[in-house]
């Protein structure tokens, strides 16, 4: 008896298994049969041409979306069919000139650092970036406040299916169903007779959204909804609506990537953008602010790596704290309304005392958060005479990068000097 319910039971299991079977293998050759009864219409009708034509455009339109997006930071102005407003003439952004492209204005995504952190981090010498810096509890600290991140959100909604604002997947699917319809003429087709009614053309992009999903992210499907009323010249009437096509572009990863690079190039003064996996990451001089261009080698249009621009103002320099132990032991003197001069050579501050021969050095160090050249300089630049006598003198020491002007964005310390005549011999 038990054998034959164990028998009746494996009976039972293989008939759902081959009734699954049969309906999987069903649905897969109903979708096939849709399909292929589609494109068989399509050439019946003449229309395979047309739904090609679309489709090419869709395809031209996505891959200058994506060049446009990356080379611009994630940003796509409203005047070149985005959504993000556009700025005045002068603005947070720099101006540059692509082969492909044109004139880009492509945003800081990497800004100074405004406001203080409590009393933690300081935006404005003599306490930036910190009081000491980088000397913490008998330890170098470089982690710190030097920048902030201007990156766009990459989703248009939340996890929790909240809108947001100016995404960069929102601003692609705006450019991309706008320079479709741009670039679809409908003349060639209407001069063979064809009548075409095109409606509103909506934009989709499926790509990665999940932290799971990352790791196997190879290119992003663009859908295009634009329903397409047409009449042939034979009479029949039909309807064009979906469209689709693939982009070799890794979007998320390409995102997230930049995304930790200037978050550590915020927080980080002693970090450098550098190569890391499938990406190749180079820093070039723009004027007084640099451009941090990522390329992923694993994502291409046109046969070319996919490129990220994450565009940097220029942000000071921050001077390491000095020891004055040196300096507390010398009175410097004057002579004849004369005092000691103060000099830079290299990263050292150099003193020279009227009355003795041998000067004073003190080493000089600063770190730069733009792996600019580090230049230093003192005022004044020597002790004016006799005035200055029983008084702390000051001067400034300044650390600057080769490629500010503006001492606006300059570091510095005050140090106090002190002064005596010359001893009589």
């Amino acid at each position: 008896m038990k054998a034959q319910i164990t028998i009746f039971i494996i009976i039972g299991i293989l008939v759902v298994v081959a009734f699954g079977i049969t309906l999987y293998a069903g649905t897969k050759m109903s979708g096939r049969i849709e399909t292929k009864e589609t494109t068989q219409r399509l050439e019946q009708l003449g229309l395979q041409p047309l739904q090609d034509y679309i489709n090419t455009c869709l395809d031209i339109s996505s891959k200058e979306a994506l060049k446009l997006i990356g080379k611009q930071g994630g940003t796509i102005y409203a005047s070149q069919g985005g959504l993000t407003p556009d700025y005045a003439d002068t603005g947070p952004y720099l101006t540059l000139t692509d082969q492909d492209l044109g004139e880009l204005k492509t945003p800081y995504l990497v800004m100074p650092p405004e406001g203080n952190v409590e009393t933690l981090f300081y935006a404005e010498p003599p306490d930036y970036p910190f009081p000491g810096f980088p000397y913490a509890g008998g330890e170098l600290l470089f982690t710190g406040y030097y920048g902030m991140s201007k990156m766009p959100p990459l989703y248009k909604k939340t996890p929790a299916g909240e809108n947001v604002t100016n995404s960069i997947q929102e601003n692609l699917e705006k450019y991309i169903a706008q320079k479709t319809a741009e670039c679809t003429k409908w003349k060639t087709f209407e001069d063979k007779g064809y009548t075409i009614t095109a409606g509103n053309p909506a934009v989709s992009l499926i790509f990665a959204e999940k932290q799971e999903q990352f790791q196997g992210e190879k290119y992003i499907t663009i859908e295009l909804n634009w329903p397409i009323e047409i009449a042939t010249p034979g009479g029949d009437k039909t309807q064009l609506k979906d469209f689709a096509v693939k982009e070799n572009v890794r979007l998320a990863t390409v995102y997230f990537t930049a995304k930790q690079i200037i978050d550590a190039d915020v927080t980080d003064i002693s970090y450098k953008p550098e190569n890391r996996e499938s990406f190749t990451v180079t820093t070039t001089r723009e004027g007084e602010d640099s451009i941090v261009v990522l390329k992923d080698t694993q994502s291409t249009l046109d046969n070319k790596p996919y490129e990220f621009w994450i565009a940097r103002k220029n942000r000071r320099p921050a001077l390491w704290q000095i020891d004055t132990t040196e300096l507390d032991k010398f009175a410097f003197h004057v002579k004849e309304n004369r005092g000691a001069s103060i000099t830079i050579s290299g990263n050292k501050l150099v003193i020279t005392d009227i009355c003795v021969n041998d000067p004073v050095t003190i080493e000089l160090n600063a770190s730069d958060p733009d792996e600019n050249e580090i230049i230093y300089d003192v005022t004044p630049k020597q002790i004016p005479g006799e005035n200055a006598i029983g008084l702390p003198f000051g001067i400034r020491v300044y650390a600057k990068d080769n490629s500010a002007h503006d001492e606006n964005w300059y570091d510095y310390q005050d140090i106090q000097l002190q002064v005596a005549l010359c001893p009589v011999e």
